[in-house]
């Protein structure tokens, strides 16, 4: 997008301060043509490439966000806000394999940062990686997801397909204290009880509280139909 006059006369640490400032109100069409000013100066400023990135993306224009990302991990490999938001901008695409590499840069640039860390759990978990639990647990450190169902139901799943069951249901049960509300929450720790642990009889109480917490979501009507006929032969047993 070619430079408008009305930017030409701004210098360009004012543009990349407006800019950002535009893209944290949402405004990203105007934050683009700031930041796409800058780039015409200077092809190679950082902050103008992950700006433009993070404008396209928000527009759906995931492929040219992507090259834009691409293009400011190469100029600037050690920049921590590059590497991450490529990394998310893959996980958002579902090519995990592809973001790890960049979010394991920018765990090793700030490893205080939790949303590298979650967004590493997860693509790892996806890809099937051993690793994906410790950085779940890692998470879980951190008090912002001390009352989050996410990370401990995540790890309840990881470990149920282990032979650490106990652990696994520990998880769950986890979760379930972090968000009794949160209705695929309590049917993972139903089929837990039921399936893997052989326990119809504590697993009863939360496939009907699943069913009592869905009540009114008809997009879930296979799934309640599957979890009365489960109830029924657990009743019968």
């Amino acid at each position: 997008m070619s430079c408008g006059k009305k930017y030409k006369s701004l210098s360009t640490s004012q543009l990349l301060d407006q800019s950002l400032k535009l893209s944290l109100e949402g405004k990203w069409e105007n934050a683009e043509d700031m930041a796409s000013c800058v780039l015409e100066r200077e092809p190679e400023n950082i902050s103008a490439l992950i700006i433009e990135g993070l404008a396209m993306d928000a527009d759906n224009k995931r492929e040219f966000a992507v090259g834009c990302l691409e293009k400011a991990v190469k100029n600037s490999p050690d920049s921590f806000i590059a590497n991450h938001t490529l990394g998310r901008l893959f996980v958002a695409q579902k090519k995990y394999e592809q973001a790890l590499p960049f979010l394991k840069k920018a765990y090793e640039l700030k490893p205080s940062d939790m949303n590298t860390v979650i967004l590493l759990a997860e693509s790892m978990n996806k890809l099937k990686m051993s690793g994906a639990s410790s950085y779940y647990a890692l998470a879980l450190r951190n008090p912002r997801f001390k009352n989050d169902p996410a990370p401990w139901n995540q790890l309840g799943l990881i470990f149920a397909g282990t032979n650490a069951k106990k652990r696994a249901l520990d998880f769950f049960i986890k979760a379930y204290k972090a968000d009794q509300e949160n209705h695929l929450v309590v049917l993972n720790l139903a089929v837990f009880l039921d399936k893997y642990m052989n326990n119809a009889s504590k697993a009863k109480p939360f496939y009907e509280r699943y069913l009592r917490l869905t009540d009114k979501n008809p997009a879930l009507s296979e799934k309640r139909a599957e979890i009365k006929t489960r109830l029924k032969e657990i009743t019968r047993s």
